[in-house]
């Protein structure tokens, strides 16, 4: 794992984590996007009505747009390490390996605004520095998928989630530098 790739890992406690106090109750580690300086907790834990996992940190990046290379929002990628489905085998590649883990487990995409973000949903903010969680649901033969976005709704529809999220690791992807700093985390797994 570089510090170029996925950060500088920090210890802080959560009195002091700018993006996810409302999450943390003791002291946590902490990825530094590089590129943005936003923090992102290594370990997840987003409250909800239902059971979701505890989401472990892959890989960290940012969303640029345009030839002005405009930096929009930083963005973290979790996935669910604890559940007993996943069973990859160590020569698989980095990207099979990320498609695994986005056919077979939770997950969660967390967008960070680096600056005010005008969006199509009126009545939602996605203000600066106001972390955005995108989770799909685990696996569950007696219901489908669902993609839940914080304060939006959901989609239960595995096509629509499954390539929700795929967008940021096929080609260059919506964020290089995520899918470059899951690439090299998924490697080593």
């Amino acid at each position: 794992m570089t510090a170029r790739s996925v950060g500088y890992l920090l210890h802080r406690t959560a009195s002091r984590l700018r993006v996810d106090d409302r999450l943390a109750t003791s002291c946590v580690s902490v990825c530094i996007d590089p590129a943005t300086s936003i923090e992102f907790p290594t370990i997840l834990q987003i409250p909800s009505k239902g059971a979701l996992p505890e989401f472990t940190l892959i890989g960290v990046g940012v969303r640029v747009v345009s030839f002005l290379k405009i930096k929009v929002y930083s963005v973290a990628f979790y996935a669910d390490l604890s559940n007993p489905n996943l069973k990859i085998p160590p020569s698989t590649s980095p990207e099979e390996k990320v498609k695994y883990f986005i056919r077979n487990t939770a997950y969660t995409l967390r967008i960070t605004p680096i600056s005010q973000v005008k969006t199509m949903f009126p009545n939602v903010p996605f203000t600066k520095d106001t972390p955005l969680d995108i989770v799909l649901t685990s696996p569950d033969p007696k219901k489908p998928r669902a993609l839940i976005i914080r304060d939006l709704g959901a989609i239960q529809n595995e096509w629509v989630a499954r390539e929700f999220v795929l967008l940021y690791f096929d080609g260059q992807g919506n964020s290089p530098a995520l899918k470059q700093s899951v690439f090299d985390r998924v490697a080593q797994l």
